[in-house]
């Protein structure tokens, strides 16, 4: 929906997945969600934040940085 509304080659375009370790009772963690599911982005959850487990992540869904 919102990919739609954005110029071409901008960078959201490339946002494909992102890690989130906010806890989803957080705004800001849900709204990463929110804004993933109306982009048709994947949403990758960590339960805790660990920073060996997050570098990770993202590289095994190759995270657009």
């Amino acid at each position: 929906m919102f990919s739609a509304l954005l110029p071409a080659g901008h960078y959201l375009a490339k946002w494909t997945s992102i890690v989130i370790f906010l806890p989803l009772s957080h705004r800001f963690g849900s709204l990463l969600v929110a804004v993933n599911l109306c982009i048709g982005a994947t949403s990758i959850i960590m339960p805790r934040f660990d920073a060996e487990e997050y570098l990770k992540l993202n590289t095994q869904h190759k995270v657009y940085t």
